[in-house]
């Protein structure tokens, strides 16, 4: 990169030999005798639409008397609007490290092990996202004090939604002296390591629905009763609607199930000899990540309903992970249900679907949980006013509003 922007430059077999000890992150270089290709956006995370080639004929001497080093340039985009964004977007993110898990071991179809490391960003935004690191990048990260982090070049996949995911390109600066930056630490040291947030997820958390564009709208709210008694849900195609209700019973038992660790797959894994083994993907892992499927009924002032959620959906009722509540629930039972009771008596905005579904000849509708969110009482309110402006006419003339 220099003043002007940023190009990718490669280098293949034995000329990885000759100029990798010539490179050093931070310093400036002349570059002379590479060749200029068109971009394959596919393995680039840059704007720009050529890349360099090097090879052995290429010279590179580090100019000493550079002065100031040109500086990275970002275009951050916030986490709650990734779903905004097309799967396989290259992006660059500005976020808090929430949550870091512990690195994991896989084998790929090739048969060889590769390292993976999830951790969970969060942002001022008010949403939470999962971002994998891979390789050296998983193997090497020694950051536990809830870094800030710029991450430049991310890949977004509809893994559970929509998640991040670093390539070997990727860069992550720490605790960036940048307005962006000191503004987020302050915000998580103060506000947001005590927040909810919101998981990114498109449908239910990545798994069994999806939704159209939209997310919870709150001028569209309908009663439990009036859902029951509609046809929502009756129709060939799925129907969506949201609701406003509180969480009265929620199933312990198989609310929790071990899953395939690799991208792009929630499948149900089985014991083996030397692990667990994922039959779809054919991997085998040290240990499973354990994912959420819930069975709760909720309530309204008008009826009750019962409703199926999954991974993202749950930690946002449970407010941790299946990962973490699986833990509990070895270690002691009695603490688990508890967890489990504290999430009794909650209320959320829900975001829903309804489909028709056939078991042994019998034909119901089924409903699930797209996304979940907090309440907003500010939101709330306001929209209350607004409900209530339209009855201008029934409000007394001498009345002033407070």
């Amino acid at each position: 990169m220099d003043e002007t922007g940023e190009i990718k430059a490669t280098a293949f077999n034995a000329a990885v030999d000759l100029l990798y000890d010539r490179f050093q992150e931070g310093k400036v270089y002349y570059v002379s005798k590479g060749k200029v290709v068109l971009a394959k956006k596919a393995f680039s995370n840059l704007l720009c639409d050529y890349e360099i080639t090097m090879d052995n004929r290429t010279e590179v001497e580090e100019c000493i008397d550079a002065g100031s080093v040109p500086e990275v340039k970002y275009t951050f985009i916030k986490l709650r609007d990734l779903g905004a964004h097309e799967k396989d977007s290259i992006l660059d993110v500005l976020a808090v490290v929430h949550k870091v898990n512990d690195v994991a071991e896989i084998q790929t179809k090739q048969g060889k092990q590769l390292s993976k490391r999830d951790i969970t960003l969060v942002d001022d935004s008010g949403h939470s996202c999962q971002c994998t690191l891979w390789g050296k990048q998983a193997e090497q990260w020694n950051h536990h004090n809830n870094p800030v982090v710029a991450f430049k070049g991310l890949k977004l996949s509809d893994f559970g939604g929509r998640s991040l995911s670093a390539f070997s390109s990727s860069t992550m600066h720490f605790d960036a002296d940048m307005p962006e930056s000191n503004f987020l630490r302050g915000w998580y040291d103060n506000v947001g390591h005590n927040s909810s947030f919101n998981t990114q997820g498109s449908g239910s958390g990545g798994e069994g629905f999806t939704r159209g564009a939209g997310g919870f709208k709150r001028e569209e709210v309908k009663t439990i009763h009036e859902v029951r008694e509609s046809e929502i849900g009756s129709h060939d195609k799925a129907d969506y609607f949201d609701i406003r209700a509180t969480i009265v019973v929620l199933k312990e038992e198989n609310m929790m199930y071990p899953a395939c660790r690799g991208e792009s797959c929630n499948k149900k894994v089985v014991a083996s000899g030397n692990g667990f083994m994922c039959e779809k993907c054919n991997l085998t892992w040290d240990k499973p990540e354990y994912r959420y499927l819930l069975g709760l009924q909720v309530a309204d002032h008008t009826s009750q309903i019962w409703l199926q959620a999954f991974n993202d959906v749950g930690i946002m009722i449970l407010g941790m992970s299946a990962d973490e509540l699986s833990d509990i629930k070895d270690r002691e039972e009695s603490e688990f249900s508890k967890v489990v009771q504290k999430a009794l008596s909650k209320t959320f905005n829900f975001s829903c679907r309804a489909k028709q579904d056939t078991y042994q000849d019998a034909t119901r509708v089924r409903y699930g949980i797209n996304r979940v969110y907090g309440l907003d009482y500010a939101a709330e309110t306001r929209n209350l006013h607004k409900i209530l402006s339209q009855y201008s006419d029934l409000i007394p003339a001498n009345y002033t509003a407070i």
